[in-house]
């Protein structure tokens, strides 16, 4: 997903999300906590989002790149 740099993304689902830098998911991911934000500084253009959750399913809303 490519995210516009300078906005926010919100997770509006009941799970925690990770997130993740590029296109895969290697590394110390970003976590945003259920109805949190985090904001998409310059190098979260491209991101990789993961629900850990198996129970509960994880939704957010962002501005992506047109």
């Amino acid at each position: 997903m490519s995210i516009k740099p300078g906005t926010t993304l919100t997770n509006i689902g009941k799970t925690d999300l990770h997130i993740y830098t590029g296109r895969i998911t290697n590394g110390i991911p970003l976590i945003v906590h259920a109805g949190g934000q985090a904001g998409m500084q310059k190098g979260f253009s491209t991101i990789t989002v993961a629900n850990p959750s198996m129970l509960k399913t994880g939704a957010f809303t962002a501005t992506v790149n047109a």
